[in-house]
């Protein structure tokens, strides 16, 4: 794959403009970019917002997107000539040897003599078998795959805070479960000692309630402990300090789910558009121009080179002292070091095309398996719903039993913790699907909404 110069040039240009304008976007956030306020809630499209904004991964990619667009400046130095601006100064003597022509009274040594020089030297590389394109082609490509790169790294992190934030959804949700389960266990307690009030129950049925009781209140503890955890988690992957108090606002789930001709155009886009496919292509072009360097050793070098200035015997010195000339230079034999080299290239580029074709049987599977995973969670999303509401059912049957005096502690104990497994496996279901729609939309990159995809 070639991409003419000019747009490449443009690319490259892009992409700097982008490195150069990170940290001063970063300087002049919106409110909405920075921490939020003590007791606001935050959604998670605000999150996305903070994250791609402070997240110091993402400076870091800024960076390199940077750095590649220089070296494209450093390789595109080439074209130009090459002037500097010399002086010295030295002191020498050499030996006068003219072995063919005796003179009389002709010293033996030349010198001391001071030399003073100025001078301004200029040299111009004319042709040189297409290096410098190859090399300034090849830092085009190697600017666009970086920032590719970056855009695959947007798509990471923001898949990252999807599942952060899903996370502590659930954690909260699994709190608001255990609060539930501890009245229940609470309200227990006291039916409990009201029968043992009554006659009609043993003191063991109260201690049996009093023990559902404490644990209920323990395992609150933990899932409250549990939801600090993971809203540390959600801020590290913001950027923001780990104690940040950070509020998320309720989320709205979407219950749609793709089509199979949505998934096989999905599989078809993602194989064209992923930016790791993409930074793939740019790096094979580059393997390409790395090629022609190669192959542009075999060529002659022409070269204009000149100066112009003064030397003397005295400083400042008044003889002028001037050069032009055309020179050339092929060469002959390097220790099969330029066949080497261009092996070396072609192996590397053919390295690159291997990797490409995996990646992009990587990225189909992706999507196919997300997709899997879509279905398999709304499936247990289902089944998990009609298992809580069976359990409720369930213990309020034996609870209306119980009451009566018809049913034991130890039923009505025991239909209440599986209520209690059912709500959290109804948790973990949701936080399952959520995530793995997050997956689905990262794998066809559209996790991110288009004006924050850049």
């Amino acid at each position: 794959m070639r991409f003419p110069v000019h747009r490449q040039i443009v690319i490259s240009s892009l992409l700097l403009l982008g490195g150069l304008m990170g940290p001063a976007g970063a300087a002049g956030q919106t409110p909405a970019d920075g921490p939020p306020d003590a007791g606001g809630e935050v959604s998670l499209a605000a999150c996305l917002r903070i994250g791609l904004s402070q997240n110091p991964a993402l400076a870091a990619a800024r960076e390199g997107i940077r750095i590649a667009g220089e070296e494209a400046g450093m390789a595109r130095a080439a074209y130009y000539p090459d002037v500097r601006l010399e002086g010295g100064y030295r002191r020498w003597q050499s030996h006068a040897f003219i072995p063919e022509i005796p003179v009389p009274g002709l010293p033996s040594t030349i010198g001391p003599i001071d030399d003073w020089s100025v001078r301004l030297r200029a040299s111009y590389l004319l042709y040189d078998g297409g290096e410098r394109a190859a090399r300034y082609r090849g830092a085009l490509a190697a600017a666009a795959a970086a920032g590719e790169d970056t855009r695959q790294l947007r798509q990471d992190l923001a898949l990252a805070i999807h599942q952060a934030f899903y996370a502590l959804t659930a954690a909260d949700e699994a709190r608001a479960a255990a609060q539930q389960q501890l009245a229940r266990t609470r309200n227990n307690l006291r039916l409990t000692e009201v029968r043992l009030a009554a006659g009609a129950v043993s003191k063991a049925d109260v201690l049996r309630a009093r023990v559902e009781a404490a644990d209920a209140e323990l395992a609150l503890v933990r899932v409250a402990n549990l939801v600090e955890m993971r809203r540390a988690d959600l801020n590290r992957t913001l950027g923001l300090p780990v104690e940040t108090p950070l509020i998320i606002d309720p989320l709205v789930d979407d219950p749609a789910a793709p089509t199979k001709e949505e998934v096989s155009a999905a599989m078809d886009r993602a194989a064209r558009q992923r930016p790791s496919i993409l930074a793939l292509r740019q790096r094979l072009e580059a393997g390409g121009q790395e090629v022609r360097a190669a192959r542009s050793r075999y060529y002659p070098r022409f070269s204009l080179d000149g100066y112009a200035g003064w030397r003397d015997e005295e400083w400042a010195p008044e003889d002028a002292d001037w050069s032009v000339g055309l020179s050339f230079s092929l060469p002959l034999f390097q220790g099969f070091s330029r066949r080497h080299e261009l092996g070396r290239a072609r192996a590397e580029q053919d390295r690159l095309a291997a990797l490409l074709r995996e990646a992009r049987q990587q990225v189909r599977q992706d999507v196919w398996d997300a997709h899997l995973r879509i279905g398999e969670a709304r499936e247990a999303v289902t089944a998990a719903a009609v298992l809580v509401a069976d359990a409720a059912e369930s213990l309020r049957l034996v609870q209306a039993r119980y009451e009566a005096g018809a049913g034991t502690v130890n039923d009505l104990l025991d239909v209440q913790a599986a209520l209690a497994r059912a709500e959290a496996i109804q948790v973990e279901a949701r936080m399952n699907l959520r995530q793995a729609q997050a997956t689905f939309r990262w794998s066809t990159t559209d996790l991110l909404p288009e004006e924050l995809d850049h």
